[in-house]
């Protein structure tokens, strides 16, 4: 896989992130997410880029704000992470 094709899967993958789905369509900044969760917009940043998972605090608001249960919020962000491109050996 080229350098290219990593970037471009990469930030597909970024957009696939559950948070950002919905922060998108709803259109929320990352600020407004982050005033009701009570993180930074970093943190949201943080979380939508796949650098950190949500603690179980900021996760269960962010289950409630896109109205669904903590766990399966908490699979499919597993199951979002799991998906991450990495270049091949």
């Amino acid at each position: 896989m080229s350098l290219t094709q990593l970037r471009e899967e990469v930030l597909a993958w970024r957009e696939a992130n559950p948070l950002r789905r919905w922060r998108v369509k709803n259109k929320w900044t990352q600020g407004m997410i982050a005033d009701v969760v009570g993180v930074s917009a970093q943190s949201i940043r943080s979380y939508e880029s796949g650098h950190y998972r949500p603690d179980r605090g900021p996760m269960s608001l962010i289950a409630a704000l896109l109205q669904r249960d903590v766990s399966k919020m908490n699979k499919e962000w597993t199951r979002w992470l799991n998906k991450r491109p990495e270049m091949a050996a």
